[in-house]
């Protein structure tokens, strides 16, 4: 059976009546339900709390980071993963550490690539210009 008490929004509350009563257990005016509806309240409200941030002296170095270039960004992330990994984990924190996890491969990945890039324009460039044997013959 359903409870019997209109919610704010003016239509009729869903949620199953207790077992003898006409209302859910959040509708139910009696001094016992009450105190269990704080309780529970409560309760939820304490398992929400996170802990305390841990310090993050571990992202001192971040001023030291060029975040302009990739080489930058990877030091920034391996400092924010470290931080992180002294946080006690919950899945709002594990979802954040797989993101960064994410993000350091294709930093790494596009790192490599620039070094790769940076290299051959190296080798570009000393090739391109003429050599003092080639241009004497």
């Amino acid at each position: 059976m359903a409870c019997e008490q209109t919610t704010r929004a003016g239509t009729r509350c869903r949620a199953a009546s207790l077992r003898g009563k006409r209302w859910c257990k959040w509708h139910s005016p009696s001094e016992e339900d009450v105190a269990r509806r704080l309780e529970a309240s409560a309760r939820g409200g304490r398992a929400s709390l996170l802990p305390d941030p841990p310090a993050l002296d571990a992202l001192e170095s971040v001023a030291e980071c060029d975040l302009h270039t990739a080489v930058g960004l990877r030091q920034l992330t391996a400092a924010t993963l470290r931080a992180l990994a002294r946080v006690p984990f919950d899945y709002h924190t594990a979802n954040a550490i797989a993101q960064l996890l994410s993000a350091q491969r294709q930093i790494l990945q596009t790192a490599d690539f620039d070094a790769r890039l940076a290299a051959l324009e190296e080798l570009l460039t000393r090739f391109a210009q003429p050599s003092r044997e080639r241009t004497s013959t």
